[in-house]
């Protein structure tokens, strides 16, 4: 199931994802998340719900990414061979 929130002018995505999870039953889901929601309090959340959850971690956030390179031995993925070109945007 896809959740999508709305965010009101006075607010931000961060506030809409915190309020999704404080109003949403995970047990038994799993939950993805953007790298923009990649804040600590936010994985901390869904961890303590025992929610299987899939995080994107960037390259900027360098100390975390080498973490798990180390901990579990991910390699780097060229994305670039994901890329539909139907959608990749001309330079201006």
């Amino acid at each position: 199931m896809v959740r999508r929130t709305a965010v009101s002018e006075k607010s931000n995505a961060l506030s809409a994802i915190r309020q999704r999870l404080a109003d949403l039953d995970l047990k038994g889901r799993v939950v993805s998340i953007n790298a923009l929601a990649y804040q600590t309090d936010i994985a901390q959340r869904i961890a303590e719900e025992g929610v299987w959850y899939l995080l994107v971690v960037k390259d900027n956030q360098s100390n975390l990414h080498a973490h798990l390179q180390r901990a579990f031995g991910f390699r780097q993925v060229d994305t670039d061979a994901f890329r539909d070109s139907s959608t990749t945007r001309a330079a201006a």
